[in-house]
């Protein structure tokens, strides 16, 4: 007579998360010759162990479970039904706000999941343990594992692009302290690393430019100021460098004009034809008595005595910008030719003519007064 099996018990969780390997076990009977087990009254597996080892769970395998223990022609009772749930893996996303730029940090978001748990490891094996996190960017993938209140667990990764972040290295311009109206300033930046950059060039007055070495024609010191340049690689932009330009304009060369024939204690006055506007702007006049400086375009001497014959010349200046001497004039004293006797006939009859000369030495011109 064989002894049969008492009804199996089936030791199990309420809960499994789908794709993890389950075990369904047998408590009370651990030496049957076979166990055979049941889903939903269909014959699933027999085993000869008290153990039903299940991979990859899925939705399929959930319903009602029991199992039978059999030992020679001996069969027990059927164990009594279990059931449990199978949860679905997390549904996990994972997105980034990139590409970044070196020195930049990174916002990364995972899935929203009621009740769950977070812990994203970046390329350098740090780990976070909230849904969204702003490290310091490092380039590569970050992963994220999420898991549910009842403790099922599923994975994804975002990959985070980190641009090269561009250096200029130096910013210069050739302006002069002093330049002329149809000179050419250039603007020379050096940067780091070589590549296709975009250049942002803002300037006094609206100054725009997107050239890599802009330059600045037909002069005038409205364009002095500060220059900032930014240096775009791809999505990365440098820091802002300035350059200053500073310059005066040179005025042009003066052309003198005046009276240069002068007679014995008659004044000088000489004046500029083309004087600059600028109100800083300084005259300097080279003369027989020495230099003289005025702040405006004319020269006036007093000849008292009688002294200021000779060369004249002068330069405009702005605020240390000189412009080239202007044409010498040369200025003479003419002296006074001596009272003229005039000789003729003293009596004439009415209407005939008469014949009057003037005598004196050194006279170039004779102007006669008659008595009407």
């Amino acid at each position: 007579v064989e002894q049969t099996p008492p009804q199996p018990e089936i030791e199990f969780e309420d809960i499994y998360c789908e794709s993890e390997q389950v075990e369904l076990s047998i408590t009370n009977i651990n030496d049957a010759d076979i166990y055979r087990w049941y889903l939903n009254d269909n014959l699933y597996a027999s085993t000869q162990v008290n153990a039903l080892i299940i991979d990859n769970i899925n939705d399929d395998l959930s319903g009602n479970w029991y199992v039978t223990a059999g030992s020679g022609l001996c069969s027990s009772d059927s164990s009594d039904l279990i059931n449990f749930d199978i949860e679905s893996l997390p549904n996990v996303g994972a997105s980034n706000n990139g590409p970044v730029c070196e020195g930049d940090s990174v916002r990364l978001t995972a899935s929203f999941i009621p009740n769950a748990s977070y812990q994203w490891l970046d390329p350098e094996g740090r780990l976070f343990f909230t849904r969204e996190i702003q490290p310091l960017a490092v380039e590569g993938n970050y992963f994220v594992s999420v898991t549910s209140a009842n403790g099922c667990q599923n994975s994804t990764r975002s990959f985070v692009e980190v641009g090269i972040k561009p250096e200029i290295t130096a910013l210069s311009n050739n302006a002069r302290p002093c330049m002329m109206p149809g000179d050419t300033i250039r603007m020379n930046p050096s940067y780091f690393p070589p590549g296709n950059y975009t250049f942002n060039w803002t300037g006094p007055y609206g100054y725009t430019s997107e050239m890599e070495r802009p330059e600045l024609t037909g002069l005038d010191t409205i364009a002095t100021g500060e220059y900032i340049l930014e240096i775009i690689l791809d999505h990365c932009s440098s820091e802002a460098m300035t350059t200053d330009i500073n310059f005066n304009l040179t005025p042009e060369q003066a052309i003198i004009r005046g009276n240069i024939s002068l007679c014995p204690f008659e004044d000088l006055v000489l004046t500029i034809e083309n004087p600059s506007t600028h109100p800083d702007i300084q005259w300097l006049w080279s003369t027989p008595q020495g230099q003289i400086t005025t702040d405006t375009p004319v020269l006036s001497l007093n000849n008292d005595d009688n002294d200021i014959a000779g060369n004249y010349s002068v330069i405009q200046n702005l605020n240390g910008c000189s412009s080239q001497r202007s044409n010498f004039l040369i200025v003479e004293i003419v002296e006074m030719p001596d009272q003229a006797n005039i000789f003729g006939p003293s009596k004439a009859c009415v209407g005939e003519e008469i014949i009057l000369e003037a005598e004196t030495e050194e006279a170039d011109q004779y102007i006669w007064i008659n008595p009407g």
